[in-house]
């Protein structure tokens, strides 16, 4: 009933209008206020997802910065401070969303980094740094303005998106987050994926996150994995999207050989419930770090997701099932043409086993290195790297 109620209040323009003219205010409040606040040059504030996880780009930052610089006060924004509570024994210290508290980390800190989008409400101060790291690679599926239909909408996603820089993965991204976002080019950071780095690491440490998740969900060692993990779409919660697990397991084994279980990853806005079956299929939708899920996966299964452009740096096979493209077209459309991915594309689970089977590794990888050309791929695993430069450089003074 809520979302029905939220859904219409967001087509009637005087509601809106209201709306967006009390966050004028609400901002014009905040910016006096922060006049009154002092900016702490060694405060750090980081945020995944709203505070959902502790994942993603900011994660890898944090901890890079935990590691390397203990001068840095690093404040963790989480939701559920109990859950991340052993964050602190690690050195952080946390705060949670949207409290009182929170804002004032969030006006006081010299820095702050998340991956989605800041509160519309909060204006920009010149004594701060703002970087959004986006949760997503490459050039895929329409997200943004390009979709608003609504023009009070627009104004506020570009509120929520008003930055110092933003993190690009590739210059196709550059190019598409000066429509999609409304970023000036001249603050796109061609730096990759701080969360990347990890594909690009030694094997040792790729082969610690493996045992590490098959410890975690209890899956032995000489089991494969197949991650099959779909975007959101808000009309299919808490399904499967149709996948047939056996026959995928069946076409898996016939091809790859070895025995083979499904984890299931939804998305981050979804509540969800996905339930183990028969030992074959485990829900780990609640694991927040979706790079060692992707580290511990054999074979990745998405449909729009950019998870794949991720998970394409490891050369490991990736199949595409979505057997709803022509109404996703219709609704959200892509930037890049499906047929120009490098991935087989299935649109029912007769053509996804199909593909499995005939799947070659040579011409694959072909492929995705083209592709990682044709979009001009800036992942070499020292993204993040150049982020803690930038933001040292920042605190140090040496650069706005």
């Amino acid at each position: 009933m809520y979302k029905l109620v939220k859904k219409k209040l967001k087509t009637i323009g005087i509601v809106q209008c209201i709306y967006n003219n009390t966050i004028v205010i609400i901002r014009n409040l905040i910016l006096f206020i922060s006049f009154f606040l002092k900016v702490d040059r060694r405060k750090l504030l980081f945020q995944s997802y709203e505070g959902r996880q502790f994942s993603c780009n900011p994660k890898y930052i944090a901890e890079y910065l935990r590691k390397h610089d203990r001068d840095f006060r690093l404040i963790i924004s989480v939701k559920n401070t109990k859950k991340y509570a052993f964050l602190k024994e690690l050195g952080y210290e946390l705060v949670k969303s949207n409290s009182f508290k929170y804002y004032y980390h969030y006006l006081t800190s010299k820095v702050v980094v998340f991956n989605d989008f800041k509160p519309a409400f909060i204006p920009d101060n010149h004594l701060q740094i703002i970087i959004n790291t986006w949760h997503g690679g490459g050039a895929y599926k329409k997200v943004g303005l390009p979709l608003s239909k609504n023009i009070y909408y627009s104004q506020r996603y570009k509120w929520m998106h008003q930055v110092d820089y933003m993190i690009s993965s590739c210059n196709a991204f550059t190019e598409l987050a000066v429509l999609t976002f409304s970023v000036k080019q001249a603050l796109m950071l061609p730096f990759g994926m701080p969360r990347n780095d990890v594909f690009f690491s030694n094997k040792a440490a790729q082969d610690h996150t493996v045992k590490k998740i098959k410890s975690v969900y209890k899956i032995d060692h000489d089991k494969k994995i197949v991650l099959y993990a779909p975007t959101y779409r808000e009309s299919l919660q808490n399904s499967l999207y149709g996948l047939d697990f056996k026959l995928l397991l069946e076409s898996l084994k016939k091809k790859f050989t070895g025995d083979w279980i499904v984890l299931f990853r939804g998305h981050y806005f979804l509540d969800n419930n996905v339930k183990q079956k028969n030992g074959l299929l485990i829900d780990v939708s609640s694991y927040d770090d979706m790079q060692e899920l992707l580290c511990a996966a054999d074979i990745l299964i998405t449909d729009y997701s950019s998870s794949i452009w991720d998970f394409s740096f490891t050369n490991k096979p990736c199949f595409i099932f979505a057997t709803d493209i022509e109404s996703y077209r219709k609704e959200n459309d892509f930037y890049i043409p499906m047929d120009e991915w490098p991935f087989s594309i299935a649109t029912d689970n007769k053509e996804l086993s199909g593909n499995i089977l005939q799947f070659d590794q040579d011409e694959y990888i072909t492929k995705v290195k083209k592709h990682h050309y044709d979009l001009g791929s800036f992942e070499d695993g020292h993204a993040t790297e150049r982020v803690v430069k930038l933001i040292n450089d920042i605190c140090s003074g040496e650069m706005k």
